[in-house]
């Protein structure tokens, strides 16, 4: 089953963001010019990406305390190339601008340095931090044909170790010679295993098997394809351009949600419920007898990001309104549609939290940083942005940081 891609004005912008920040990148992804060198980062382990300005320039800022205050980027951090998205590591923090990834780590005096860069290939769409020195990217073509990559990237001296080419999940329609083609939505190495979660589109942009779940398993570190597995009891696994659809908790199982949502920019809107499977640790397939239906235990809410936090608790982001195709992609909105709450993904029971706070509009990717039960999360819209502070054991949320900027897109510590 298949159908069109409403291109809405909202969706042309997007994709002329995604390719003006692709070229950006490929002409300058060795020039990262910093705000203010003098600016001290001394007793501090927080920062934060921030849009800021009527040019929607990014940086890279530090943050005295995600509780209280303002977090501005004025003579405060480095400035990004292009439009940047950031990935939390274990010792280091990165910045990417499709195919540029950039190290920073805090020196021997607390203070945040740039480290070095590395481009690969082709634009980045998925990624998993495995270990202090090792990062795995999944590079791939935009909505064309062309192999997938997968980059294993030594984060020690940001060198690319091994690169992979795979098909992921592209296949020619035997019946109408229609070539298909792979989008990752998200990578998780557990164990033996790199999961790859992906969705298929044609070159017309038409979504293909909508309501089927799909990753593909190699094995790790070797990177030779296992197989594919399917499951239609959810939808496609995550969003366009963000890492919160495929989690690991501490016992090495696997969990991957579903929005199930035009919201999220699923189209046609998928007809399974909004939900979450498991892959049990050491195994290559999804788990049979484990299935959350989000959106009857939520009482009509669907998931759009899941931070795994601990103990088997999650913060969700989630939507109530999904009349509006991508619409949880724009973090200024009038109309923000974007919610929280806890997911315990053990018991599969779930409680509410956005009578407490500001709706949001949403962004790329997920904003939160998680620390001792504690989750640090982003929070804009048109009249407001700003930091939420979530007591996932407690299940009580309180204001904490203003941001000065049109949004902050990352929320990151050391």
């Amino acid at each position: 089953m298949k159908g069109k891609i409403n291109f809405s004005l909202k969706m042309s912008v997007i994709l002329l963001s995604s390719l003006l920040f692709i070229q950006c990148s490929e002409d300058d992804s060795d020039s990262v010019s910093v705000e203010d060198e003098e600016a001290t980062t001394e007793g501090s382990s927080y920062y934060v990406g921030i849009e800021y300005g009527s040019d929607g320039a990014d940086y890279l800022s530090v943050a005295e305390s995600l509780s209280e205050g303002v977090v501005s980027p004025v003579n405060n951090g480095f400035e990004q190339l292009a439009w940047a998205s950031y990935i939390q590591g274990e010792d280091q923090l990165f910045s990417i601008v499709s195919s540029a990834l950039t190290s920073y780590a805090e020196d021997e005096n607390g203070n945040l340095s740039e480290g070095s860069s590395v481009t690969t290939s082709l634009g980045v769409y998925a990624y998993d931090v495995v270990d202090e020195s090792t990062l795995v990217a999944i590079g791939s073509p935009w909505y064309s044909a062309g192999s997938r990559d997968i980059y294993v990237i030594d984060t020690d001296v940001m060198s690319i170790t091994s690169t992979v080419e795979t098909e992921l999940g592209n296949y020619t329609d035997s019946e109408t010679g229609e070539e298909i083609y792979s989008m990752p939505s998200g990578a998780k190495v557990a164990g033996d295993y790199l999961f790859i979660s992906y969705y298929l589109v044609d070159l017309d942009g038409n979504v293909i098997e909508e309501n089927k779940a799909k990753v593909a398993v190699y094995s790790y570190p070797g990177l030779e394809l296992q197989n594919t597995i399917t499951d239609d009891r959810i939808a496609d696994i995550g969003r366009y351009y963000s890492e919160y659809g495929i989690v690991e908790d501490e016992n090495g199982d696997v969990y991957v949600m579903s929005s199930s949502s035009l919201a999220c920019g699923w189209y046609p809107v998928p007809t399974v419920n909004s939900g979450l499977l498991r892959i049990n640790s050491g195994e290559a397939d999804f788990d049979d007898s484990y299935y959350v239906d989000f959106e009857t235990i939520s009482s009509g809410y669907k998931l759009n990001d899941l931070y795994y936090v601990g103990d088997g608790k999650a913060v969700v982001r989630i939507l109530s309104d999904d009349s509006e195709a991508w619409s949880t992609y724009s973090p200024n909105s009038e109309s923000p549609v974007l919610s929280f709450g806890i997911l315990d993904i053990y018991e599969g029971s779930f409680t509410e939290l956005s009578g407490e706070m500001e709706l949001s509009g949403g962004g790329w990717n997920g904003v939160v940083f998680v620390e001792d039960n504690t989750a640090y999360v982003g929070v804009s819209n048109s009249d407001y942005s700003g930091v939420y502070v979530i007591d996932v054991e407690n299940a009580t949320v309180v204001e904490g940081a203003d941001i000065d900027g049109n949004y902050a897109k990352a929320i990151l510590g050391l």
